[in-house]
């Protein structure tokens, strides 16, 4: 009797001891302030481009800022009716007939829809198996290259788009029935978004049958849905252009079109082959080029430790590194349990992640699944039949699964892992998962023993005591080699490599060879816009060298009311303005304001006085 009473004195002691657990909320807040932190920075970022003066990339932004416009004040289900897909016009056009047809009603969509990106890309780590940390800094840095910044406030898809199309890829390597179907809605909405989708959605229905086979009842059926889904977008544009325009591809012969009518189509074979690889690697140089030497610097890791005498030390830390990956993501994203074999792989309920063997093994699905969408943007250039003239905007899915990969990568190649006490009970309760995998019986050795060694630092902390189980004892036992930790050279030369290139390519790929678009500067068109509203014009005519006009229009706030006046084909240069000119395309669209250069309103004499001028653009008025 004494001696129980005396344990279970002992017990609570230890459990007196013990750590309390902090209250719910700042439990919460721990977990949540990572995330939090990256929507800041975007944020920050995204208000800071602006307040510097940024607005547009290109007059593709005031188009569609417009269109949205018609479609608040006519919605209809094709608002553009041309090759431009509907969804961004919906969204907008919605958000202007909530709030108003002003172009911060449109930047406040595009901010929106930034941030909404960055929480894409977050979850999406998350269900890569990066703790909350990694995920952070990977949407951080996904928000923060330069092209991020200026898509995340750019009133044109491309960046909600592509984090939709990134999410979707890795929800592939889950088995969860809702995070499929999640991930089928993502591309649904991407392939109503932008063209670069659709082949990401025909891989991602085609693996997401094929993992359906293994499954049975309701999981298949959901698994079934996810892919059409996915489909839906193609599907239903397709039949738009079969029933109102009488061609199922008219969007492609369109987009070809205009690209050989701006000069933009390929010249050669070498430039349809080598275009978006270009892009890719000139437009972002200091992301790629960090991410091509962090890939070549674990692949030589990789090597030498296969080679090195010490490579049963390394296979510790690589079983370490697998281990925690296995457990960092927490319950409330990802749910961690062994495969189920009865379902090939998968447990009854899909509630675990796909079975894998090494820790960048879940990264294989979302890769190729990319990679399918850059080869088909390539094989249309091919074909003369890319549906987009814009390379960079296009492979912006591309950068930001670079920019999820590169800070956990990063982390990888500065250091070899070696757990501490915190990190030994997700070793410890990792072993028996990992062991259902196929390695060797080194490597089930050293795993115990990381295992033991994880244990007893545990124990100690809490102080209850280390009771070493007969297992734990047997493998620890002819192990005490201490895990090897790299050295410091190593650290530095990586550091120091990565610095360089960042380095070269911020002052010198960057300045003299990277490819963008221009950003084009329409304060003045909207300022003169404003002023028409503001003079109480009841209808407005724009006449422009360019296609500054669109920007005219969204400043004016009336889209019903206001009319490009360009009486000459498109491409060919605008003819001489004259007052009878002038005044007959007026006429013609019984209109009495007009907003024309600066440089043509003295042809027009006393005809037509300026009632307000903004930089190179004069509002007139005539009789």
């Amino acid at each position: 009797m004494s001696e129980l009473l005396g344990t279970e004195s002992r017990e609570r002691a230890a459990v007196s001891d013990a750590p309390s657990e902090p209250p719910d909320w700042r439990r919460h807040a721990q977990r949540a302030w990572p995330l939090v932190a990256a929507l800041l920075l975007k944020l920050a970022l995204g208000l800071g481009l602006l307040s510097a003066g940024f607005h547009a990339v290109s007059d593709d932004d005031f188009a569609r800022v417009f269109i949205a416009q018609q479609f608040a004040a006519s919605p209809k289900l094709d608002p553009s009716g041309t090759s431009w897909l509907p969804l961004p016009f919906w969204l907008n056009g919605g958000a202007m007939r909530l709030f108003g047809m002003s172009l911060t009603t449109a930047r406040y969509v595009a901010i929106a829809s930034g941030l909404i990106a960055t929480l894409l890309i977050y979850v999406s780590a998350r269900w890569l198996r990066m703790s909350r940390v990694e995920a952070a800094l990977g949407a951080a840095l996904s928000g923060a290259f330069p092209y991020a910044m200026v898509l995340g406030v750019a009133t044109v898809p491309e960046a909600l788009t592509a984090a939709a199309v990134v999410a979707a890829s890795v929800s592939c390597t889950q088995s969860r029935v809702w995070v499929r179907g999640f991930g089928g809605a993502l591309l649904g909405a991407a392939t109503l978004s932008r063209y670069e989708a659709w082949p990401v959605a025909a891989g991602f229905a085609a693996l997401t049958l094929w993992d359906a086979r293994s499954l049975r009842g309701r999981s298949r059926a959901g698994y079934v849905a996810a892919a059409t889904l996915s489909l839906t977008g193609c599907l239903g544009w397709v039949l738009h252009g079969v029933f109102h325009h009488g061609n199922a591809t008219f969007f492609v012969d369109r987009v070809a079109s205009y690209r050989r009518a701006i000069g933009a189509a390929p010249t050669s074979l070498w430039d349809s082959l080598l275009g978006y690889p270009l892009s890719l690697l000139r437009g972002e140089p200091e992301l790629i080029g960090s991410a091509l030497l962090t890939a070549l610097w674990l692949l030589v890791r990789r090597l030498w430790r296969k080679r090195a005498p010490e490579a049963q030390g390394a296979a510790i830390d690589e079983t370490a590194e697998a281990a925690e990956s296995q457990t960092n993501s927490q319950p409330d994203v990802l749910a961690q349990s062994p495969p189920d074999s009865r379902s090939g792989g998968y447990a009854e309920d899909a509630s675990d992640s796909l079975p894998d063997s090494h820790p960048w093994r879940p990264w294989l699905r979302p890769v190729a699944l990319c990679a399918v969408m850059l080869l088909s943007l390539i094989y249309g250039d091919v074909r003369d039949g890319a549906p987009t003239h814009h390379p960079e905007r296009a492979i912006f899915a591309l950068w930001l699964l670079t920019a999820l990969w590169l800070p956990r990568a990063a982390l990888s190649a500065f250091r070899v892992r070696a757990p501490n006490h915190r990190d030994g009970h997700a070793a410890a309760t990792a072993a028996p998962h990992a062991l259902h995998h196929d390695v060797g019986a080194h490597h089930q050795q050293a795993l115990h023993h990381v295992a033991a060694l994880h244990q007893q630092a545990l124990h100690r902390d809490v102080g209850a005591g280390f009771k070493p189980t007969p297992h734990s004892a047997a493998t620890a036992a002819p192990h005490t080699t201490k895990i090897p930790r790299p050295l410091t050279t190593q650290r530095a030369l990586y550091l120091v490599s990565l610095c360089a290139v960042i380095a070269v390519s911020a002052l010198v790929l960057r300045p003299w060879y990277a490819r963008r678009d221009a950003f084009i500067d329409r304060r003045d068109a909207l300022a003169i816009g404003a002023a028409a509203r503001e003079a109480g014009a009841d209808g407005l005519g724009v006449w422009s060298d360019d296609y500054g006009f669109f920007a005219v229009m969204v400043g004016f706030e009336a889209p019903a009311h206001a009319h490009p006046l360009r009486p000459k084909p498109r491409g060919e240069a605008p003819p001489a303005l004259t007052p009878a000119l002038l005044e007959a395309e007026l006429r013609t669209r019984n209109l009495r304001w007009a907003v024309i250069p600066a440089h043509h309103h003295q042809a027009l004499g006393s005809a037509f006085p300026a009632r307000a001028e903004r930089g190179q653009w004069v509002l007139v008025e005539g009789r």
